[in-house]
């Protein structure tokens, strides 16, 4: 299904020495007609530039201070013209009632920035499922969101923050979508257990406490040991190409 986003929004991926999935993703992308622009970290090493350059995508390097993400939002969003930035992680990819929603409601929306459900993937009898712990409803002001993230935002009125497990930015007047416009995350099945304790570990040197507080989200294994990682099917079959083929690549990198 090819899709379109109304005028004034921009879609930019902050990336960082991503070359062994970030071909996946951007097949993707432009699969669906969606053409994001790539934000390359410029301390990126491998081949994540010339993958993007020889797939068409559009991508410009920037360099931030800080080894994380949340630095990159605010550089972004200080040169942007655009009236509304989403941003999807390298990691990360949107369903199609997600942009079809933005589509439908960005034009009426009067808040500074929207939050999304997020469905951490992970694979059941060789099916694509997500999971649906408790904890990982953790709004209580929206119960009934899946671990949300704000990532469609004003950039001309938000406040910038560089303070790590942030948007990379704060605002008065946050709404947020439907739970059924929701993103995907993939890290499970894109990153071994030790690369994602390798990711912990580099949340808590940044700050004491930052990779810590978050080790729940990215050990599922652990969770499944204790048969505590309920698993929920996916009602679509739009992600099964793209999971595919990250779980093959990382295959290949093993």
């Amino acid at each position: 299904m090819r899709l379109t986003l109304p005028r004034g929004v921009e879609v930019f991926v902050p990336t960082r020495d991503s070359a062994r999935w970030i071909g996946a993703f951007a097949h993707a992308w432009k699969r669906i007609g969606v053409s994001p622009l790539y934000v390359v970290d410029a301390r990126t090493r491998d081949r994540t530039s010339s993958i993007l350059r020889d797939l068409g995508m559009r991508q410009i390097d920037l360099m931030p201070e800080h080894d994380r993400v949340e630095d990159i939002v605010w550089r972004v969003g200080k040169g942007s013209t655009a009236e509304w930035l989403l941003r999807l992680d390298d990691d990360e990819f949107p369903s199609t009632d997600m942009l079809g929603w933005i589509r439908r409601h960005v034009k009426t929306l009067d808040s500074a920035a929207v939050g999304f459900s997020r469905r951490w993937c992970w694979t059941r009898a060789g099916r694509l499922a997500y999971a649906v712990p408790r904890d990982f409803f953790w709004l209580p002001e929206s119960p009934d969101q899946l671990d949300p993230q704000i990532r469609l935002f004003r950039p001309a009125i938000v406040r910038w923050t560089t303070d790590i497990h942030t948007p990379g930015f704060a605002a008065k007047d946050i709404s947020f979508a439907p739970p059924f416009a929701y993103l995907c995350h993939f890290d499970w099945m894109m990153r071994s257990r030790a690369e994602r304790n390798e990711k912990i570990a580099r949340y808590e040197a940044q700050q004491p406490g930052a990779g810590n507080s978050v080790a729940e989200f990215y050990l599922p294994e652990e969770r499944a040991a204790k048969d505590s990682l309920p698993l929920q099917a996916f009602e679509t079959r739009e992600f099964e190409r793209l999971a595919k083929s990250l779980l093959h690549d990382r295959a290949l990198a093993s």
